[in-house]
């Protein structure tokens, strides 16, 4: 199985690459028209089949759109769509895969610390239920519904956080995060950490221990990402966030 960053990147994503973050980082903002295709396929020296593969790409997430006698228009699309549209396109190289899962780490951390303060008894039975069929589908060599098993625990924290935000967030990158599990998933070990993390987690949300529940959350995405390195060989470039967010957690 094909793992995240581990495709080079053709010359077409490279052009992809390029004019997707001049969008999102408003350098191109939505109403503007990019020079007509021959121009710009001279700015990046490639030819007008691989500037055309990178903008039907950047068509298909939402933000270009073509239009007769006028030319290709940037056109930002809604959060939910584009973030969908992500599952083709945000895992292209080890830095955009590194991206979302910096992202996953914040929202991560702070949904545990949330549900920390808010669980209820039925929240806890709920995510240890979750725990139990990720063991039964692993026990039974099901990967996929462990997997999915896994995507329900991580949203159904951030749904216990009792902060909608966070949780919509999380819900709009279900799928993404569907993937990204599914394929950790196949790595030797994975899943008996990610289980024994999980029910840590639970342990500690149901003593109330913020210290420890953040802990262990960081501890457990920590792996995650130490096991695509040693599979892979891949460095998300993570390293620095996780052992500054452990010195603090540590002290308390």
């Amino acid at each position: 199985m094909d793992f995240i960053g581990i495709k080079k990147m053709s010359v077409a994503d490279e052009v992809f690459k390029i004019i997707h973050d001049r969008i999102l980082n408003g350098e191109l903002a939505p109403g503007d028209i990019l020079p007509p295709q021959d121009q710009l396929a001279r700015q990046f020296s490639v030819s007008r089949n691989t500037l055309r593969e990178a903008i039907h790409k950047l068509a298909a997430m939402g933000l270009l759109k073509t239009k007769a006698g006028v030319g290709t228009i940037v056109e930002m699309g809604s959060p939910a769509s584009y973030v969908s549209s992500l599952k083709d396109h945000l895992l292209i190289t080890s830095a955009t895969a590194g991206e979302f899962f910096e992202a996953r780490f914040f929202i991560e951390m702070a949904t545990v610390q949330l549900a920390v303060m808010r669980a209820s008894q039925a929240d806890l039975d709920a995510l240890s239920a979750a725990i139990d069929r990720q063991e039964n589908a692993f026990r039974e060599g099901d990967l996929e519904t462990f997997s999915t098993e896994d995507t329900c625990f991580h949203a159904e924290l951030a749904n216990i956080s009792g902060n909608m935000v966070l949780a919509k967030i999380l819900a709009t990158l279900r799928d993404l995060l569907y993937q990204f599990i599914a394929e950790v998933a196949v790595f030797p070990g994975a899943v008996d950490r990610a289980i024994r993390f999980h029910r840590q987690i639970v342990a500690a949300i149901t003593t109330r221990n913020i210290g420890a529940a953040k802990m262990k959350m960081l501890e457990h995405l920590d792996d995650v990402a130490q096991a695509i390195r040693k599979t892979t060989g891949k460095d998300l470039g993570l390293q620095p966030l996780f052992d500054m967010e452990k010195r603090p957690l540590k002290g308390r």
